[in-house]
């Protein structure tokens, strides 16, 4: 789930699911110059699929101005704070 943060901190959701209430802590990431609210625990290849990032194959990400290989995107759990950008690469000639 992503959302605007008008405040920019962290908060916790809390939802009924069977009868018991659960709470999910929300993290701020800065994405694109935004600062967005997502889940605790979202993974780079979680936030790209929740951005619509269709082909991660020919994307690059930087997470605090360090790249994430490809290979790791499903493995990299984002944190509170980070920032994050992406790049598309094209072909041509």
């Amino acid at each position: 789930m992503v959302g605007k943060s008008e405040s920019g901190c962290s908060r916790t959701h809390e939802y009924f699911i069977s009868k018991r209430k659960v709470s999910i802590k929300m993290i701020t990431v800065t994405f694109a110059g935004e600062k967005r609210q997502i889940e605790n625990g979202t993974t780079v290849e979680q936030f790209l699929a929740l951005e619509n990032v269709e082909t991660t194959k020919y994307v690059k990400v930087s997470v605090n101005e360090k790249y994430v290989f490809t290979q790791n995107y499903a493995t990299h759990i984002l944190q509170d704070g980070d920032v994050i950008e992406y790049m598309v690469l094209l072909g041509g000639g």
